[in-house]
């Protein structure tokens, strides 16, 4: 008698479970959701990628400005300290990038002289540390505009920018991009040019 109840309930089992793999019902809910995952990722993806690239152009556009009025005119001699060289390059880069988000704060900016014999440098760019609360001033690095007052000093500058922005996706999803320990993703353009004199 107990081993017929056990068959019982096994047959019970198999008719539901013929009845569910014939039953096609949902089918076409279940191939929406796989699809609409990955189109949805490949979607979030584009979107990301476009607004980084948006921001990087734009910084590179406020850094070749600033580069091009630097070259020609030079920093003002009514900025004579380092911050205020800093901040005045700063703010003529800043002024051209609509689309980042405090940039007089999240700018890092590095302008010396290259020697020809060595070249452009090859170190690795510096950015801000958003995780940090010291004071940004204290890292200042010195900004040297070159030799401008001799007819034949024609110093070749670098300068180079980095700007740390925040990406869309809270946990970048969408690109595999590395992250600082802010969750920041660092954008970095370098410009060269060759000083004219006055």
């Amino acid at each position: 008698m107990l081993a017929f109840k056990k068959w019982r309930y096994l047959l019970r089992d198999a008719s539901l479970f013929k009845r569910f793999s014939e039953d096609q019902r949902g089918a076409t809910s279940l191939e929406m959701v796989v699809a609409s995952t990955l189109f949805l990722f490949i979607l979030f993806w584009m979107i990301e990628t476009g607004f980084i690239m948006l921001r990087w152009i734009m910084l590179e556009r406020g850094v070749d400005i600033a580069a091009r009025e630097l070259r020609l005119y030079g920093v003002p001699e009514a900025y004579d300290t380092n911050l205020a060289k800093h901040e005045y390059i700063k703010t003529k880069i800043c002024d051209e990038t609509a689309m980042i988000k405090d940039c007089d704060e999240n700018l890092y900016l590095e302008l010396r002289p290259v020697d020809s014999s060595t070249g452009i440098p090859n170190t690795a760019a510096q950015c801000v540390d958003r995780t940090d609360d010291i004071d940004p001033n204290l890292g200042i690095p010195t900004v040297d505009a070159g030799a401008r007052n001799v007819a034949d000093a024609r110093d070749i500058m670098f300068m180079r920018a980095c700007v740390v922005v925040d990406p869309i996706l809270p946990a970048n999803y969408s690109m595999p991009l590395k992250l600082d320990p802010s969750g920041g993703i660092a954008l970095v353009v370098d410009s060269a040019y060759i000083n004219e004199p006055n």
